[in-house]
């Protein structure tokens, strides 16, 4: 099964993303979906990331505010 990329910026949305993470992770997990999860530490860090990200990837969800998924 091809993974899900997911990026999460800790440091954006107030934290809110604290309160959804552990749930998303859980339903990820609970439907058998391979993840592949990378925290971001400074700017570019996402983008980064992204550009490297395998072609036989199922999705990527990103995690932040507009400046993450920008």
């Amino acid at each position: 099964m091809r993974p899900i990329q997911l990026i999460v910026n800790p440091r954006s949305g107030y934290g809110r993303q604290q309160q959804m993470l552990p749930d998303l992770r859980a339903a990820l997990h609970q439907a058998g979906m391979p993840v592949v999860e990378y925290v971001t530490s400074g700017p570019g860090d996402a983008t980064g990331y992204a550009r490297g990200i395998p072609d036989d990837t199922y999705a990527v969800v990103v995690v932040g505010g507009d400046g993450t998924v920008n």
